[in-house]
């Protein structure tokens, strides 16, 4: 459960990237609630397909800094999810799942 995090670290920390980068293990509604400040250029959003809550993964867009990207893997098989405010850019199916990248439209 936690090895694809600790890579995720472990690679921050092999390219030196410690001060640009931030990776974060929580659920989406408690990191938003504890950081309603935090502004990035770029989020990766990999809710896990067996309980996808796509109003909570959207918290997220308000962390986005304008003209801010967004990636969201979820399930390909389903609707793609949208929200008001953010235009989809891009989405690409691998077999059962997609990755849809969101740009802040402010």
């Amino acid at each position: 459960k936690y090895q694809a995090f600790k890579v995720i670290k472990d690679n921050i920390e092999l390219l030196g990237l410690q001060d640009e980068v931030k990776a974060s293990h929580a659920s989406c509604h408690s990191w938003s609630e504890n950081n309603q400040d935090q502004k990035f250029d770029l989020i990766l959003a990999n809710p896990p397909f067996w309980d996808m809550q796509f109003s909570t993964v959207f918290d997220l867009v308000k962390h986005l800094k304008p003209k801010g990207l967004m990636v969201l893997c979820h399930p390909g098989r389903e609707a793609l999810p949208t929200v008001n405010g953010v235009v989809v850019v891009d989405n690409h199916n691998y077999g059962d799942a997609a990755l849809t990248l969101y740009r802040l439209d402010n």
